[in-house]
């Protein structure tokens, strides 16, 4: 069974362990990559839907996965009991979701090894909510497929150790590791913001009145900020190839 790259970077930052936790699993591909390349020895797979679930027994079946494989119905982390499983991921659903699933599950999360995860949208809000909350992002990836990036992080217990070359909001917005490794990944993101921050600013300007130049000052500030931030990217880029 092969995997792209969204799936294939989860796969990478996955610890090696006896039994993982795919919650949110949907189709199973994941929870089957686990298994075929021995991160894991067993796996419980897990949806709040049940046609996701049955995607998943499907293709553990065509596998002969079925006795390494349980599949369980549930919402979240509460499909698990204390102890019963070393790792979990948690991919494919937003970021505010993740974070309340961290909050409202918090024993069974922090009973973990780490998580692995990987929010569709708001990833920004997620990274401040894991510092915020003694979450510390041990590491992280950027995969880009079909037109999209996507961010994984690896997570477990303990106090984040932010970077301080660049501000504090930005290490949420970019995350802590992919900063510190200079991920190619960023600049293509940041030049992205970029276009949409002069676009927004272009129409901010068309409005007259005292408010809309405001937005449109800020607009301008803010692609000022990523835009010093992309020419530190640009330079390491320079050095790595030079």
């Amino acid at each position: 069974m092969r995997i792209g790259n969204r799936l294939g970077a989860g796969l990478a930052l996955m610890p090696d362990c006896e039994i993982l936790a795919d919650i949110g699993c949907d189709h199973g591909k994941l929870s089957a990559a686990a298994l075929q390349s021995g991160k894991a020895k067993r796996v419980i797979a897990s949806d709040i839907s049940r046609p996701s679930l049955d995607k998943a027994y499907r293709l553990a079946k065509k596998l002969g996965f079925q006795g390494r494989m349980q599949c369980r119905i549930g919402d979240g982390l509460a499909v698990l009991e204390r102890g019963e499983a070393d790792a979990a991921v948690l991919a494919g659903m937003g970021g505010e979701l993740i974070a309340s699933l961290l909050e409202t599950q918090e024993s069974i999360a922090r009973s973990l090894i780490c998580l692995v995860l990987q929010p569709m949208q708001n990833a920004t809000n997620l990274r401040r909510f894991l510092r915020k909350n003694d979450w510390c992002i041990e590491d992280e990836k950027l995969a880009y497929e079909r037109g999209q990036t996507f961010a994984w992080m690896r997570v477990s217990p303990g106090l984040e150790r932010p970077p301080r070359d660049i501000p504090l909001h930005l290490v949420d917005e970019l995350g802590p590791r992919n900063w510190e490794r200079r991920d190619p990944l960023l600049i293509p993101i940041l030049k992205q913001k970029c276009m949409q921050l002069t676009r927004q600013a272009a129409y901010a300007m068309g409005g007259e009145t005292e408010r809309s130049q405001i937005a449109a000052e800020q607009k301008h500030a803010r692609r000022n900020e990523l835009e010093a931030i992309l020419e530190m990217l640009k330079e390491a880029e320079d050095r790595r190839y030079s």
